[in-house]
């Protein structure tokens, strides 16, 4: 396994739960630092684990969104109907 299949790896098995967009972000400055100096392009492979990577993250927000909205909903309908 070469380095990029190591960072590829390590990307993919991230828990968007748990890293969150700032720890994306990190990721891909590192990512961007490494091309650098390194002075060859990023893997098509890194980038596309990191555009999963954001939308697995962004579903999540979506989802938590949606659930507060429910619930904001549901408290609403609970207040008129106590008045």
């Amino acid at each position: 396994m070469t380095n990029m299949d190591e960072v590829y790896q390590a990307i993919h098995d991230l828990e968007p739960a748990v890293i969150g967009l700032e720890g994306l972000g990190r990721v891909l400055a590192g990512l961007a630092e490494l091309a650098q100096a390194s002075e060859q392009p990023l893997d098509s492979r890194l980038l596309a684990a990191l555009a999963e990577q954001t939308g697995a993250i962004a579903d999540q927000g979506r989802v938590r969104f949606g659930i507060a909205q429910n619930v904001a909903t549901a408290a609403n309908r609970t207040a008129q109907h106590s008045r």
